[in-house]
C-alpha cells in the first residue's frame, strides 16, 4: 500500500525532553493561530490559557536559553562548512543569516515571558485564576468577566499584542524544528500483527515521525531508548475500548537521529 502524505495522519513521538518540549510548543501555538482568529469570548479564554502554558514551559525548563544553545551549535556546525565544495555559499548564507536573526531577537527580549506575566498585575491574577477549578468566575474575577464582554476585535487587539512578546520563542522553534525535520531519512513499512522494532545503529533517535492512513482507524505507541524503538499500533473500539491491533498495518517511518 502507498501512503499520501496529504491524507496520511502524521503522529510525531520525541525522544529527547527538548524535542519534546519543542513539539509542545508547536501545539500550543497551533491553537493559538485557530483561537485568536474567532471572536467568542470562550475561545479567547483558551487562547489566554495557551500563552500561559506556553509561559509556563519556557520558565520551568528555561527553554530560551536551551534554544540559544542550540542556535549557537548551527551557527558553529554550520561555519565548519565553509569552503566546502559541496555546499552551495548561497544557502549557508542565508542559513547562518536566519541563526543569527533569531540569536538576536531572542537576546533582545529583557524578561522571560513569566516575567511579563507577573508584571501585568491583570495576567498574573487571570493565571492564578486559571489555575483552579472553576477560578474565572465572574465573582472571582469581575475584570476578566467585564473584558470578555468587550468586543471580538478589541479582545483580539489586546491578544496580539501580548502574542508579540512570544514571537522570538515561537520563530526560533519553528526554525529549529524545520532544521530537525530536514533530516529525517524515510522508508514503507509493515508492522506485521500491528506491531514493528528497529533497532538505531547510529545513536540515539531525536524524532519518531509515523504516517498512518486513517482508515485504518490504528493509533501508533511509541517506545523508544538509544537502541531500539518499538512501535505498537492500537485499535479503538466502538465503545472505547482498546485493544492491540492484531492485523498487518502498512506505515511510513521517519526517523531523526542526532546529529
Amino acid at each position: 500500500m502507498t501512503l499520501s502524505k496529504v491524507a496520511a495522519i502524521l503522529f510525531e513521538h520525541p525522544l529527547d525532553e527538548l524535542t519534546s518540549n519543542f513539539l509542545r510548543v508547536e501545539t500550543l501555538f497551533s491553537r493559538v493561530d485557530v483561537l485568536i482568529n474567532r471572536f467568542f469570548a470562550i475561545d479567547h479564554h483558551f487562547c489566554l490559557l495557551c500563552l500561559f502554558e506556553i509561559a509556563d514551559l519556557d520558565d520551568q525548563f528555561d527553554l530560551s536559553a536551551e534554544i540559544l544553545a542550540q542556535l549557537n551549535a548551527q551557527k558553529a556546525k554550520l561555519n565548519g562548512f565553509r569552503g566546502n565544495p559541496k555546499v552551495s555559499a548561497t544557502v549557508l548564507t542565508e542559513l547562518l543569516a536566519q541563526v543569527e536573526q533569531h540569536i538576536v531577537a531572542l537576546l533582545s527580549q529583557k524578561k522571560k515571558l513569566a516575567h511579563m506575566i507577573t508584571d501585568d498585575e491583570w495576567l498574573y491574577k487571570l493565571r492564578e485564576g486559571m489555575g483552579l477549578p472553576g477560578g474565572t468566575s465572574p465573582f472571582d474575577a469581575p475584570r476578566y468577566f467585564a473584558w470578555q464582554h468587550r468586543s471580538g476585535e478589541d479582545r483580539r487587539e489586546d491578544l496580539l499584542n501580548w502574542l508579540d512578546f512570544f514571537k522570538p520563542l515561537r520563530d526560533s522553534v519553528a526554525f529549529l524544528m524545520g532544521l530537525t525535520r530536514g533530516n529525517a531519512s524515510h522508508s514503507r513499512l509493515v508492522a506485521k500483527g500491528g506491531e514493528f522494532r528497529q533497532s538505531i545503529p547510529q545513536g540515539k533517535c531525536k524524532l519518531v515521525q509515523i504516517w498512518v492512513d486513517p482508515k485504518l482507524k490504528a493509533t501508533p505507541e511509541v517506545h523508544g531508548n538509544k537502541l531500539m524503538v518499538t512501535i505498537r499500533f492500537i485499535d479503538r473500539g466502538p465503545k472505547g475500548q482498546t485493544s492491540a491491533c492484531l492485523d498487518d498495518i502498512p506505515f511510513e517511518l521517519g526517523m531523526v537521529m542526532e546529529q
